[in-house]
């Protein structure tokens, strides 16, 4: 048997299993990665829904400033000057709040 003839009857006989193989990892790589994105998505909506659980336990006040900070991305100084406090303590109480929803998020998860 020539080399010629020896690499084509091998290539014959594992070139179908080879595709298939391929085809499985791609196809495979493809669910997975839909998966991931749908795991990421779901664990995303859950987080969103303990921070709000965590958010909506404090008070009134205390809600507006981590809202001002957090998700409007406001300074302490500008926080402080919109509430009418000083800005000190807008930490404090930024300070006191994390503590308060890390406390309930513990509980929770």
């Amino acid at each position: 048997m020539t080399k010629d003839t020896y690499f084509e009857k091998i290539y014959g006989s594992y070139y179908q299993s080879i595709l298939n193989y391929m085809f499985c990892r791609v196809h495979n790589r493809a669910i997975a990665e839909e998966l991931s994105e749908q795991v990421d998505c779901i664990a995303q909506k859950e987080l969103s829904l303990l921070l709000e659980h965590a958010i909506c336990v404090l008070p009134e006040r205390n809600r507006q400033i981590v809202y001002m900070k957090y998700y409007r991305d406001m300074t302490s100084q500008e926080i402080a000057s919109r509430l009418h406090v000083s800005s000190g303590n807008v930490r404090i109480i930024l300070k006191r709040s994390l503590a308060k929803m890390q406390e309930v998020l513990k509980s929770v998860i």
